[in-house]
This record gives C-alpha cells, structure tokens and sequence, in this order.
C-alpha cells in the first residue's frame, strides 16, 4: 500500500513531469487555452493559480519567483504585464475547465483549460525599415 501520496505521477520522473506541468502552465499564461487531459490539467490548475496570484503582486521579488520557476523571460514578462491586469479585481478561480471531446486515437476524453477572462490582444510594432537614402550613402562610403 502505497501511503501518504497525494499527487498524480503521470508515469513519469521527477524532472519529466515538472516539465510536463510547467509545459502546459506556460501554454495556457501564453495562448490563453490549452486542450488536455483531465488529470494534467486538474494537475495545472494549482500551478497556474499560484503563479496568476504571484504576478498580481507585480514587485521584482516576485518576477525573479515566477523567473525562478518558469526560467523564460519571456513567459515571465507576458504574465506580468499581460494577464495578472486582467485579473487585479478577482481573487481566486482564475482558470476553467471544460469538455471538448474525445481523442481519436484512444478515446480519452479531452478538456479544455482556459484563463475565464480573455487576454487582450498583443499589437506587433512594425519593425522601422533603414531609408534607402541612409542605405545608398553607406554603400557609397565602402565603395570608394
């Protein structure tokens, strides 16, 4: 008899399934939905709560905690600035959980975890282009 466990191993090591977590963690803080298994995304949920609720404190200790878990900025910076605004005036129940279907292959019923608020969308900055005036002139220096 197998006492005092309390989590779900997913058949996998230590390292595998924290990455595995971590994995669908950062999928949902940066699409803003993942789809999933039931039990990997029951095993989310605790993770996503807690690092929502970190954000929203928004102070450098906390950033360098989320760093320190995630180890990308980039996910780290999108949930600061992204989505713990959306979620300053809620306190908890940040996710939800809903059925889509079945897996083709197995059968396995499949659920969709998402954020409740939706994200707001990200605006991509037109990168500035070099004037082909500047680009002559510079040609023209080498050249000589």
């Amino acid at each position: 008899m197998r006492h005092r466990v309390h989590k779900k191993t997913f058949n996998r090591d230590t390292k595998a399934r924290r990455a595995l977590l971590l994995g669908v963690t950062s999928a949902v803080l940066w699409h803003g939905e993942v789809i999933t298994t039931r039990a990997k995304a029951k095993a989310a949920i605790p993770l996503i709560e807690k690092s929502i609720s970190r954000a929203k404190v928004g102070d450098l200790n906390a950033r360098r905690q989320l760093h320190r878990l995630f180890g990308r900025r980039d996910v780290v910076n999108n949930l600061c600035d992204r989505v713990a605004p959306v979620f300053k005036d809620r306190q908890s129940g940040f996710t939800r959980l809903t059925l889509v279907g079945n897996r083709r292959g197995d059968n396995t019923a499949l659920y969709r975890l998402s954020l409740v608020e939706a994200l707001p969308v990200v605006e991509k900055r037109p990168q500035e282009k070099v004037a082909p005036a500047a680009k002559a002139a510079k040609t023209d220096k080498s050249g000589k």
